[in-house]
């Protein structure tokens, strides 16, 4: 059986924000300027559009990387915690019990 090696922080770090904030970061930048150039929307609605496609994507994005950490490469909660709050891809614990847990939040 193999074994897997021990992943560092700067691995996990970087494994989400490739897989998390860049693309997000590129959604609202393609939507902005998809949006104000070829569908003549304003600066304002493009920036809102593209904030919400990018809001979705980073809510299914930052599940699999809670995942990846946690359940595949047996990664200690609070160390993910800690990891993903200095990267800007958390801001509660609670986000990572929901997943671990696989508990579902009310729309409302």
């Amino acid at each position: 059986m193999e074994t897997k090696k021990q992943l560092s922080n700067y691995e996990i770090f970087i494994k989400g924000q490739l897989k998390v904030n860049l693309p997000a970061i590129l959604i609202i930048f393609s939507s902005l300027f998809g949006l104000t150039i070829y569908a003549d929307l304003s600066f304002k609605v493009s920036v809102i559009v593209g904030g919400i496609l990018s809001w979705i994507y980073w809510s299914f994005a930052i599940k699999k990387w809670i995942k990846w950490a946690i359940i595949e490469n047996n990664i200690e909660k609070d160390r993910v915690y800690k990891i993903g709050k200095n990267g800007f891809l958390l801001w509660n614990i609670n986000q990572i019990d929901e997943v671990i847990d696989n508990k579902k939040k009310p729309w409302f």
